[in-house]
């Protein structure tokens, strides 16, 4: 297990495959190739972040720590609130603008029934 320190450890952008900005802080992450791997991160979405509808082979918790944040058509966690992603379920497209603000959202992620894992 990889454990980070939130004070210290700066957040990163993943590699380019989407519209707008989004930047992550791991803090926990298990162990790569493992069935039981997971990893709880803090997600900073910009405001002109943009993604297309898809799904996972994995599961996920979102909670919304700053800010809504958008998810899909009329689907928006609000401050506060705790969403859960089933593995294979379609969400988005997102479109962080509907919200018209930038949003930090903690994740952790996780595998499924399907038992592949977190890649």
């Amino acid at each position: 297990m990889k454990i980070a320190n939130a004070e210290t450890t700066p957040f990163t952008p993943p590699p380019p495959s989407r519209g707008g900005r989004i930047d992550f802080k791991t803090l926990l992450e298990g162990r790569p190739g493992a069935l039981n791997n997971y990893q709880l991160l803090l997600a900073d979405t910009d405001i002109s972040f943009k993604s297309p509808r898809h799904r996972h082979n994995f599961e996920q918790l979102r909670y919304s720590v700053k800010g809504a944040t958008h998810t899909g058509d009329d689907c928006v966690i609000q401050e506060g609130e705790l969403a859960y992603f089933p593995e294979g379920c379609y969400y988005g497209p997102q479109d962080q603008s509907r919200c018209g603000h930038n949003s930090l959202t903690m994740v952790i992620q996780f595998g499924g029934p399907s038992m592949s894992g977190y890649i």
